[in-house]
């Protein structure tokens, strides 16, 4: 139920949107609470959904807001091209206003090289003035979140949530270039015994005699067989850091600005990273890797790998998360 961390007793609760109960969080390998508190949820579903609150010592701390989405409107924008992100929108009549709140870069997703990055621009409602109503419903919720709630999430109510303006605001992703160094490579390492003596040195890229290696780990397959026909979506296996995912077909780079208009809108990458092949044929049987993981179209028909995303909750402060 909770773990006494230096005499405090952490804890986190969720109050679930599927049946507005309360239940303690309990660590399993979906579930798991880290050293520093924060609550991480592997392969998130929409069972998922809810209010989750992380207490110490029997005292609420934080609050965050998840809603699982399916599908949700999206809007690419490169960084040289900033005249084209939305324009934040004003609506004094029902103290409201519409602004795009935005996370930090993600990591490169190349090193040595000019690579991508990105960031989401969320799409939020703020009230204006947070001493007056917002109509014609207020969002009492709002004081808890101050950065504002997500067009799309479950807090705002629907006589809010339908306004065409929010409704229709798509979330924007900005992908601009970078460039990472490499690691360098290390340098001679020399072990010695209790007295100093020189034991063996051991040369960059290899180990000690004295030391177990870690093994990179393995790499995730699932199967699934699907008809000729079918809308085929790939989702690669992200890191915590969220970086960015290329996808190839055996030794050749997929392009995501350029795979949509090469193949007339039928195979397409989205601002999720994720790899769609619409009215799947045999020809489309061949191997697709991604960066990381990988995934296989084989056999008889296409075969699927998926995996969803993990998302982490952190205790220090109130935030919205999709």
């Amino acid at each position: 139920m909770g773990r006494v961390i230096q005499s405090l007793v952490v804890g986190w609760q969720i109050v679930r949107a599927s049946d507005g109960q309360a239940y303690y969080v309990l660590q399993n390998d979906h579930l798991k609470i880290a050293d520093d508190w924060s609550l991480s949820i592997s392969d998130i579903d929409i069972t998922d959904a809810g209010q989750y609150m992380c207490m110490v010592s029997g005292v609420y701390q934080s609050k965050f807001q998840v809603d699982v989405l399916l599908r949700e409107r999206r809007k690419v924008v490169k960084e040289t091209e900033k005249v084209k992100l939305l324009p934040s929108q004003f609506f004094p009549g029902n103290n409201m206003e519409l602004v795009s709140v935005w996370s930090g870069w993600s990591e490169c997703n190349h090193c040595g090289k000019i690579g991508q990055r990105h960031k989401i621009g969320l799409c939020t409602v703020r009230k204006i003035d947070y001493r007056h109503p917002i109509t014609p419903v207020d969002v009492p919720m709002m004081d808890s979140f101050i950065d504002g709630i997500p067009c799309h999430s479950a807090l705002l109510p629907s006589k809010v949530a339908r306004k065409k303006s929010i409704r229709t605001r798509p979330t924007e992703v900005m992908i601009g270039a970078c460039h990472m160094p490499c690691p360098t490579v290390q340098p001679f390492i020399t072990v010695t015994d209790e007295n100093g003596g020189v034991v063996e040195v051991v040369e960059a890229g290899f180990y000690s005699v004295k030391d177990k290696p870690k093994l990179p780990p393995m790499v995730k397959r699932k199967v699934r067989y699907e008809d000729s026909g079918k809308h085929l979506v790939l989702l690669c296996p992200r890191k915590e850091s969220g970086g960015l995912i290329r996808w190839q077909n055996a030794t050749r780079v997929i392009n995501p600005m350029t795979i949509r208009r090469q193949t007339r809108g039928r195979i397409s990458i989205d601002s999720q990273s994720r790899l769609h092949i619409r009215k799947l044929r045999r020809a489309d049987q061949a191997h697709e890797a991604s960066r990381p993981g990988y995934s296989t179209i084989s056999s008889t028909d296409p075969v699927v790998f998926a995996n969803k995303r993990d998302t982490i909750l952190k205790h220090q402060q109130p935030q919205m998360r999709l």
